[in-house]
């Protein structure tokens, strides 16, 4: 229903985050690379605060 990917789009943006895809597709049912679609999200890392870094977390 693409209720997912709208929720989870939602959320990592949300966090400063971006989600994208990449779709591989075959050609004429030729064999190699599978056919497929690959989702990939990235968020932004915070740095360790410092009691964070004195209690070793």
């Amino acid at each position: 229903t693409g209720l997912g990917l709208f929720l989870t789009k939602a959320i990592v943006e949300a966090h400063g985050g971006r989600i994208w895809f990449e779709s591989n597709r075959r050609e004429n049912g030729s064999v190699g690379d599978p056919a497929g679609t690959t989702f990939t999200f990235s968020l932004p890392r915070n740095p360790a605060t410092k009691q964070e870094t004195e209690n070793g977390s």
